[in-house]
């Protein structure tokens, strides 16, 4: 490892970047690189870099803005949809869990009343076929659950 900087250094990366390497640079220059393990990789590095570089760009194909512009209009199109759709999402799941816990609710409240497996299928069906007790509650409950979902779309969709 050479710990002096060399003199030529600064006017190589000048040369190398201006593109003047090899055929524009001095001859002094050309005949120190030959010599100079440092600027001999210096060069060596540079042009790696820069073919790399231009394979890369070349590889790259740039959309027609056109095609860009149609894409951002697909994006944003979605990310309406998704908004707009995120409160019925929401009410449909609070319906589907209050429906479940209405349905769940009632054969345990039923069971808690009489251990016994007939006496509890009669309870059950004892509202529904005497005053319609549950025929009307759970109407009822989907009723107002579709009126809390129409009411939380509506609020999301002035905001």
């Amino acid at each position: 490892m050479n710990l002096v900087a060399c003199s030529f250094r600064q006017e190589l990366k000048a040369a190398l970047k201006a593109g003047h390497w090899p055929a524009a640079c001095d001859p002094t220059l050309r005949t120190h690189v030959t010599a100079c393990d440092a600027c001999r990789d210096l060069v060596l590095l540079t042009q790696t870099f820069k073919v790399a570089r231009g394979e890369t760009m070349q590889a790259a194909r740039v959309a027609s803005p056109s095609t860009l512009w149609w894409r951002a209009q697909l994006r944003r199109r979605s990310a309406a949809i998704e908004r707009i759709s995120q409160p019925t999402s929401i009410a449909t799941k609070l319906a589907f869990v209050s429906t479940l816990l209405v349905a769940l609710s009632y054969p345990v409240l039923a069971w808690q009343q009489r251990g016994d497996w007939l006496r509890w299928l009669e309870t059950f069906l004892k509202p529904v076929a005497a005053d319609w007790g549950l025929m009307l509650l759970v109407p009822a409950i989907g009723t107002l659950t579709l009126l809390g979902a129409l009411a939380l779309y509506l609020a999301a969709e002035r905001s």
